[in-house]
């Protein structure tokens, strides 16, 4: 760096010394910019151009200071501060930047010094991705955007966690629904699982009460078989006692197990 200027102090320059000036990243620092514009439309030749870049968002840097941020009708308020001194310029191209890999969005814009020919075709804006143009061709701005970058990014920020907690809810509630229903599918399994079991123990008390039954039907059979037998003897004794004249009590006898025994079938 050949020449340091303090803030407020003139360019130590002749008027139309330059045919280019250019400040980049410099006038949010400066507590006086304004004149330094005019101390850099005066070192331009006629014809010559001044060339700012300026933020027009982003975070505070102080180098001492960090006093401005440029909004997109800057460039037409420095054309008009210039339209009262001696060193008038015309607004070329103005316009503001997206970010493109950091937190910046610029303030770029483009004057030329009165009196020289008319400023090339090509226009710096062809080449980034602007927003708020103003050209000297026509004032009104194209590609209007009201909103700064970081608003939009704010706003969208704002949206995008609206509706992350809206899916949140849903699904939480979906979640709940969930644990309701295996809770309620538990539960029921549980009610089937005691209903099986009182069927199991159902079951178990009919087979008990089954093999009771059988043990009882074949002692019955047995006392059946027992009284027949005892019955046949005694007939077999009957005869022989009938023989002997003798067969008056065992006929009573027989006559009696007969009848026992015959309730017995019938039981």
């Amino acid at each position: 760096m050949d020449i340091v200027v303090r803030p407020g102090e003139p360019l130590p320059m002749e008027t139309g010394y330059c045919d280019a000036i250019l400040a980049s990243s410099v006038f949010e620092h400066d507590p006086k910019f304004w004149y330094t514009f005019e101390e850099m439309c005066r070192v331009t030749s006629p014809g010559g151009f001044v060339y700012l870049n300026v933020p027009a968002g982003g975070a505070l840097h102080r180098f001492p200071y960090d006093c401005w941020r440029f909004y997109p009708d800057a460039g037409l308020a420095l054309e008009q501060l210039s339209a009262g001194t001696a060193y008038p310029v015309c607004l070329v191209e103005s316009f503001t930047t997206e970010r493109i890999a950091d937190q910046w969005n610029d303030f770029v814009a483009v004057f030329q010094r009165d009196g020289g020919a008319e400023p090339p075709v090509e226009r710096i804006h062809k080449f980034v991705n602007y927003r708020n143009l103003y050209t000297n061709a026509r004032h009104d701005v194209l590609s209007l955007e009201v909103l700064p970058e970081d608003m939009r990014m704010s706003d969208h920020w704002h949206a995008t966690s609206i509706e992350w907690h809206h899916k949140t809810n849903i699904a939480e509630a979906e979640l709940g629904r969930a644990r309701k229903e295996a809770e309620a599918q538990h539960h029921r399994a549980n009610i089937a699982e005691a209903e099986l079991g009182n069927s199991q123990r159902e079951a178990e008390a009919q087979h008990h009460r089954a093999n009771i039954a059988g043990v009882e039907l074949q002692t019955e059979r047995a006392r059946r078989e027992e009284c027949e037998e005892t019955l046949v003897k005694l007939r077999e004794e009957l005869r022989l006692e009938k023989s002997r004249g003798l067969g008056s009590i065992l006929w009573k006898e027989i006559l009696r197990l007969a009848k026992a025994a015959n309730r017995l079938r019938g039981t």
